[in-house]
């Protein structure tokens, strides 16, 4: 769980707020449910595949021009940087790893704000 809060802590969390419209062709029951939540100013969002399931994101609610994209392993509080755009729309993203105990967390983030990486020591 301390991975996690730290996580929460390196954005301006207060801000979130549950957006499960962000999500398209995504599991919406079980164990398995994708969620998503994001910033009401439209500056970052965190979706949450608990078992590493592939899920389909509209990046038309984020307002930044360019946005950063990193997994974060809630498992071990490491930080992968995907890759940086510009493209918005739909887009499809698939975890590093699926199954059971395999949790994931998308951050797409306004790459302007240019906030360390979730789990870097500070």
């Amino acid at each position: 769980m301390g991975l996690m809060r730290r996580l929460f802590e390196s954005r301006p969390f207060t801000k979130l707020a549950p957006a499960p419209a962000m999500l398209r062709n995504a599991p919406a029951n079980g164990g398995a449910k994708v969620r998503a939540a994001c910033a009401a100013d439209g500056s970052f969002a965190f979706i949450y595949s608990p078992r590493g399931e592939a899920f389909t994101v509209d990046k038309t609610f984020l307002k930044a021009r360019r946005n950063r994209e990193i997994w974060f392993d809630p498992r071990y509080g490491t930080s992968y940087v995907v890759h940086t755009t510009d493209t918005h729309g739909f887009q499809t993203y698939a975890p590093p790893t699926s199954g059971r105990g395999q949790d994931w967390v998308l951050i797409i983030e306004d790459a302007a704000q240019n906030w360390p990486l979730p789990g870097a020591a500070k």
